[in-house]
């Protein structure tokens, strides 16, 4: 009974939609940060490009304060395409760490949040987040940090307590992006940014959680 209820949780939501789009959209991302330089330089400004056309699409000018909260967005989405840019310098793996652990925390919280649902994280902001998705992305990510420091697959820190910090730290700023942009899109009332990425919405959709998890990550190195 409780696999059938997980089962038919998981068709409404989309799952398999959005699984098909992270399998194609995942392996390019990957591959661009893979080569870096110029041309990783040049898809972070086709992305800039794109989140501006969708931010500029969202906005509302019948909205009362929608040019501070243009304003304000349109600086994050800046300083985001910027950090990610400047981490990348420090080197793939650091970059590649970053992605991990955004999409860990995204996919977990998904899953932890389907499967044993509670108390709402932020129903004002985002009706469907959970509290148990929340702390189950910090434990999943916190498990990732240590995965990596144990294969030496990156050594940010030397000690696997701060690499296990680290990881939470950033899933943590990851999933206040994703609240952020869910707040933004309360406020001027749309449901996705945009339809870039099927069942994903827009990629200010995909890139909120990272926007502001590349702040955390600048902060750790």
């Amino acid at each position: 009974m409780f696999s059938e209820q997980i089962n038919s949780k998981f068709k409404n939501n989309k799952l398999l939609q959005r699984t098909i789009s992270a399998s194609v959209f995942v392996p390019v991302i990957l591959f661009f940060v893979y080569i870096g330089g110029i041309t990783y330089s040049i898809m972070n400004f086709i992305f800039l490009c794109i989140c501006m056309y969708e931010l500029l699409k969202m906005t509302k000018i019948s909205k009362p304060h929608w040019k501070r909260y243009f304003i304000l967005t349109s600086a994050v989405i800046f300083l985001f395409i910027f950090n990610m840019i400047y981490i990348r310098q420090h080197g793939f793996k650091i970059t590649l760490f970053l992605f991990l652990i955004v999409w860990i925390t995204d996919t977990s919280a998904y899953f932890f949040g389907i499967a044993l649902g509670g108390k709402k994280l932020a129903p004002k902001f985002s009706p469907n987040k959970t509290l148990a998705g929340f702390i189950g992305a910090l434990l999943c990510s916190g498990i990732a940090g240590y995965i990596a420091h144990a294969t030496s697959f990156i050594t940010i820190f030397n000690n696997y307590i701060l690499m296990i910090c680290s990881s939470i730290f950033i899933s943590f700023f990851s999933q206040c992006g994703d609240l952020a942009e869910s707040a933004l899109k309360r406020y001027f009332e749309v449901k996705d940014s945009g339809n870039f990425l099927p069942g994903h919405g827009g990629l200010l959709d995909r890139f909120d959680g990272l926007s502001f998890a590349s702040i955390a990550m600048l902060l750790i190195i």
